[in-house]
């Protein structure tokens, strides 16, 4: 179980990709997607970037994903997730950042769910 991601091309605005993949990945498109930073994700092994952001105000706009990825969209609530990422359901580190930053994003910007 991870959450959407996938390859930015050469030069592509993180934005873009962020839209495309949250399309191919799951079919929805999100109307905000907030910037939760980026991380490193294999420091001493790769160079590679990430940038993690919040998908909200989702509706259906669905783009044909890769032909070598069989996707299952399991919407959950985000206490379960955090849940998850402790007790080791969720071993995939992007999204045990990703989740983790999410709640406290969340936390910090509606103080009240």
């Amino acid at each position: 179980m991870e959450l959407p991601a996938g390859t930015r091309g050469w030069q592509e605005d993180w934005l873009v990709c962020a839209q495309r993949e949250l399309r191919e990945e799951t079919g929805q498109r999100a109307e905000k997607l907030t910037d939760l930073g980026e991380i490193w994700p294999a420091p001493g092994l790769s160079n590679e970037r990430m940038r993690l952001y919040v998908a909200q105000e989702l509706s259906a706009d669905p783009l044909p994903g890769d032909a070598d990825e069989q996707i299952e969209v399991t919407p959950m609530l985000l206490s379960e997730l955090v849940t998850m990422t402790y007790d080791g359901r969720i071993q995939d580190a992007k999204s045990i950042v990703g989740i983790l930053k999410t709640a406290a994003f969340l936390q910090t910007s509606q103080p009240n769910l």
